[in-house]
């Protein structure tokens, strides 16, 4: 259990820059997905479907500026 441990954080200490920044950004992604589809977030308090969520999230890390849904008012304060 330990050589996993080690042999883990060896990895993620050692991998290449381009691997860590596509990492970072999937993460980004992934963690405004999952926010995105918390009732908490739309204004209706309903949750929003996940093609939605992943797009806009996405959207946002690659500051396109492009949205399925009005933003203004489709998201909560």
């Amino acid at each position: 259990m330990a050589g996993r441990f080690v042999a883990a954080r060896h990895a993620l200490f050692t991998a290449h820059p381009a691997r860590t920044v596509v990492m970072a950004f999937a993460a980004v992604v992934v963690i405004g997905t999952v926010l995105l589809a918390l009732p908490l977030a739309s204004e209706a308090d309903m949750s929003t479907d996940f093609v939605t969520a992943l797009f806009t999230a996405t959207s946002a890390v690659c500051v396109t500026g492009l949205a399925v849904v009005d933003t203004g008012t489709y998201w909560s304060d």
